[in-house]
C-alpha cells in the first residue's frame, strides 16, 4: 500500500515529459541541451494559446523586490488519503461480494426451523443471504497553462530572485506550471473523495455515496440492509451531549459487529469532520459529564486538564476522544461541504474504519498506467507518455510550435468492502466564534476570493506616451 501523493515526484515527472532536465540550476550551462525525442522536434500537436501569467520572464508575475518565498494558502495535506493509503488495481468493474447472514431454513420467512430433533427426523437445511455491489474508477486529468518555451531561461534582470514555493525552489515556468497542475489535481482527489459520484463522467464514488444506506444487489436489485452504513440526519441541530452519545453508540455498534472479524485496532477507526465543527465537537466532549456539575475549583481544573489532554492530541493532532477505554482520533477534513443555517454553519460527521483485524476494507485504488504507456511505446516506436508514483500518474506534453503544455492523469477509486463498519451523521450545526465564516477550500467560497487569476505585467517602454 502506498502513501500520499508526492507533489515533488509529480512535478519531476511532468518536467521530464516537457524535456526539462533535472538537477541543473537556473542559468547554468547545459540547462536545456538534453537531446529531444523524435516526437518533440518540430511537431505541432495542438492549437495552444500561451498563458499571460508567468512566474519568471521579462513580464513576471511578482516584483523582483522583497522576499523570495511565495507564501501559499493552498490546502496541500490530505489526511484521509494518507490514512487510507493507495493500492494498485486494474479491474474496470469491481464486484464486492458479501454473505450477509447464515441461518436454518425458514429464517428468511421469519420462522427458522429448529436444528433439534429425533434421530430419524430430517434435519433442516441451511440458507443464507448474499449481496454484491459494484465499484468503478474515475478518470481525472489536469494540464498546466501553455508556456512560450522561449521565455524559459529569460530573466527580468541579473538580480532576479529564484522563487521558493511551499519549501520547494522553482527554477522556471515549466516547473511552476507542473507544480500548479499537480496541486490542483491533488485537490480534485481530496474533494471527490467526499462528494464524488460515478454517475458524473470521470468521477469516482466518494464518501457521500459509499457511507450510505440503500445498498442493493447488483444482479437482483434486492435491498442489502445488513450491508448498509449507520446514517442519521441531525436535522440542523447543534452539537450537544446527545450527539456525543450518538457517536458513542455508533462506535460501540461497529466494534460489536467487528468482534468476530478480527476487531478494530487503535487508529484503524477515526472520526472525521470539518475544522469548524471539530472545535464545537471537542467543546462538547471536553464538557461531557463535567460541566453539569457544581462549578467548584476541582471540576474547573479537571475540565481544563481534559481540554489540554484531548484537543491537540490523537493520530493527526486534531484531537481524540475515549470510548470504553480506547482512543478514537479525530481527523479534520475541510473538503466536506458546509451549509449555512443562520446563525449557524452545518456539515457532516463521519466515523470511518479502514481495517478489520489484518484485513484492509477501505482504501484508495489506482489503475497502473505503466501498462498503457508501455503499450503506446511498443506500438509507436517512441516514448510519448511517462509515468510516476509506481504507475499511478501518466504524463504527457502537447506542443504547438514553440508553445508547450504539460498534462497528467490518473484513474482512481475508493474501495470499500464493509459499508456497515462506517457511519455518518448529517447536518450537524455549530455557531462559529465572532460570526466568522468557516474557511473552506470549496469552489465559490471566499477562500478563493472570487477573482480570476491576476496576469503578469510588463514594464512600459519610455517611448510610449
Amino acid at each position: 500500500m502506498t502513501n500520499l501523493i508526492d507533489i515533488n515526484t509529480l512535478a519531476a515527472a511532468l518536467k521530464q515529459v516537457a524535456g526539462v532536465p533535472q538537477g541543473v540550476g537556473y542559468g547554468q550551462p547545459g540547462r536545456y541541451t538534453t537531446p529531444l525525442q523524435p516526437w518533440q522536434t518540430g511537431k505541432k500537436e495542438a492549437s495552444l494559446t500561451i498563458t499571460s501569467t508567468t512566474l519568471y520572464s521579462c513580464c513576471g508575475l511578482f516584483s523582483v523586490c522583497g522576499p523570495d518565498a511565495v507564501l501559499s494558502r493552498v490546502v496541500t495535506d490530505d489526511k484521509l488519503s494518507e490514512w487510507l493509503g493507495w493500492v494498485e488495481n486494474n479491474e474496470c468493474y469491481q464486484f464486492v461480494k458479501t454473505i450477509t447472514w447464515i441461518g436454518n431454513s425458514g429464517t428468511a420467512a421469519g420462522s427458522a426451523d429448529s436444528a433439534a430433533g429425533e434421530p430419524c427426523d430430517d434435519p433442516p437445511t441451511v440458507e443464507w443471504g448474499a449481496c454484491e455491489y459494484l465499484i468503478q474508477k474515475g478518470l481525472l486529468r489536469k494540464c498546466g497553462d501553455p508556456i512560450d518555451l522561449t521565455v524559459v531561461g529569460e530573466k527580468y534582470c541579473d538580480k532576479q530572485p529564484l522563487y521558493d514555493f511551499m519549501g520547494q525552489r522553482i527554477d522556471n515556468d515549466l516547473e511552476w506550471q507542473a507544480i500548479m497542475a499537480g496541486i490542483a489535481l491533488k485537490n480534485d482527489i481530496a474533494r471527490l473523495a467526499v462528494v464524488g459520484s460515478n454517475a458524473v463522467a470521470g468521477e469516482f464514488d466518494g464518501l457521500e455515496q459509499l457511507v450510505n444506506t440503500g445498498y442493493v444487489d447488483v444482479h437482483t436489485a434486492q435491498p442489502c440492509e445488513p450491508v448498509d452504513s449507520l446514517v442519521t440526519d441531525w436535522s440542523n441541530a447543534v452539537v450537544n451531549n446527545t450527539l456525543i452519545e450518538l457517536v458513542f453508540a455508533y462506535i460501540r455498534r461497529i466494534r460489536q459487529r467487528a468482534q468476530n472479524r478480527g476487531g478494530i485496532a487503535p487508529n484503524d477507526m477515526v472520526i472525521m469532520m470539518p475544522s469548524f465543527l471539530r472545535d464545537c465537537f471537542m467543546d462538547a466532549w471536553i464538557c461531557y459529564g463535567f460541566c453539569d456539575e457544581t462549578a467548584d475549583s476541582t471540576s474547573r481544573w479537571e475540565t481544563r486538564d481534559r481540554d489540554q489532554r484531548f484537543r491537540g492530541g490523537g493520530l493527526f493532532g486534531d484531537g481524540f476522544i475515549i470510548v470504553d477505554g480506547v482512543d478514537v482520533p479525530l481527523m479534520v477534513n475541510d473538503w466536506i461541504p458546509v451549509t449555512s443555517v443562520a446563525p449557524n454553519f452545518c456539515s457532516d460527521i463521519y466515523i470511518l474504519t479502514r481495517r478489520l483485524g489484518n484485513l484492509p476494507i477501505f482504501h484508495f485504488q489506482y489503475q497502473n498506467l505503466n501498462i498503457s504507456a508501455a503499450a503506446f511505446t511498443a506500438q509507436a516506436g517512441f516514448q510519448h507518455y511517462t509515468v510516476s508514483d509506481g504507475g499511478r500518474f501518466i504524463h504527457w506534453s502537447k506542443t504547438d510550435n514553440l508553445c508547450v503544455q504539460t498534462c497528467t492523469a490518473l484513474k482512481p477509486s475508493l474501495f470499500l468492502m464493509a459499508p456497515w463498519a462506517q457511519a455518518r451523521i448529517d447536518n450537524v450545526c455549530c455557531a462559529t466564534v465572532g460570526s466568522l465564516d468557516p474557511e473552506l477550500p470549496q469552489p465559490g467560497s471566499y477562500f478563493y476570493g472570487g477573482d480570476p487569476p491576476i496576469e503578469s505585467s510588463c514594464p512600459n517602454s519610455y517611448l510610449i506616451s
